[in-house]
């Protein structure tokens, strides 16, 4: 990870880190543009008294032929002014979205810190139903075990109870048969 790069897991980091990271982080941004700027304005100052000091030499060199007047130069001048205004505008703008964007940055720090007591007690909140549904687990567990145990034995009985009723029937209804067979055996004789 880089230098500013938040990382994640928010709880290693103290205020005071978070703090010193965001601040650097701002920091960092504003060298980084100043030194941009810097360096474009020396790159355009550079290239424009390059340009000023080709049209001197030019105007010299007509002067010297005798073409060139001062109305040439000025046009050239304002030429000049026209560009440089328009450059000095785009880098104005330039200004005011850096300044925008440090703007938004520093008032969601703020932010984040005025919600920051809230989300750790939601958070405590939500490690103590955590803690709370284990327990419950903790103690449910053995007593839906031993209902199971105890439902398993009581199926268990029921069919072997059924299964006897069931044998005890075929037993009672051969035993009818036999007796209702002696009684018509006894009254035929």
């Amino acid at each position: 990870s880089y230098l500013g790069e938040r990382p994640h897991n928010p709880s290693t980091l103290s205020d005071v880190q978070e703090e010193c990271l965001i601040h650097g982080k701002l920091e960092g941004l504003a060298l980084n543009y100043n030194s941009l700027l810097t360096s474009q304005m020396n790159q355009q100052r550079t290239f424009y008294e390059k340009q000023i000091s080709e049209l001197i030499e030019e105007q010299e060199s007509k002067q010297n032929d005798g073409i060139v007047t001062g109305s040439d130069i000025i046009v050239a001048l304002r030429k000049e002014k026209s560009q440089l205004a328009n450059e000095v505008m785009k880098m104005k703008e330039k200004i005011k979205q850096s300044e925008e964007k440090i703007t938004f940055q520093e008032e969601l720090f703020k932010s984040l810190e005025a919600n920051k007591d809230e989300w750790e007690r939601e958070l405590a909140s939500s490690r103590e139903d955590v803690l709370k549904a284990e327990e419950f687990k903790s103690e449910m567990i053995p007593k839906l075990e031993n209902k199971v145990r105890e439902l398993m034995l009581k199926l268990d009985n029921s069919t072997k109870n059924v299964n006897e009723e069931k044998s005890e029937s075929k037993i009672d209804s051969i035993t009818y048969k036999n007796e209702v067979e002696e009684e018509l055996l006894k009254e035929e004789i």
